[in-house]
């Protein structure tokens, strides 16, 4: 079996997301920085959504946005770029498009039971 070649990362990523479900956020922001800084890894898609995430936590709402952009760009694809765009419209309050991005990040991951939910009640907020 052959890894992907962001297999080194796991440890790395699975860091930064629990510091930002601890609000530890200076610690996560380092870890990601730590992760981007990497000449192979600098334009990874869930790292740049989740140091954007962390810095929306930060109230660094604009530049949050920036990275999380540039991390869908890099990886359309990933169910965790759509889920961090989410949670950082919720943040806002911009409900409708939270709920865009939870439809797409459920629409590629499937399997997530948790995601139904959390669109069933941003609609009942509208």
């Amino acid at each position: 079996m052959t890894w992907p070649a962001w297999a080194p990362l796991c440890p790395a990523c699975a860091r930064v997301q629990k510091y930002y479900e601890e609000k530890q956020y200076k610690k996560g922001l380092k870890d990601a920085e730590k992760i981007l800084r990497s000449p192979k890894f600098c334009e990874h898609g869930e790292t740049l959504a989740m140091k954007g995430l962390i810095l929306n936590c930060m109230d660094r709402k604009e530049e949050g946005y920036e990275f999380a952009r540039r991390g869908l760009r890099n990886n359309l694809r990933s169910h965790v770029c759509w889920h961090v765009f989410g949670l950082m419209h919720r943040s806002d309050r911009n409900y409708p498009e939270a709920i865009k991005s939870y439809l797409q990040a459920l629409r590629i991951d499937k399997v997530n039971s948790h995601w139904p939910s959390g669109t069933a009640q941003l609609r009942m907020q509208r």
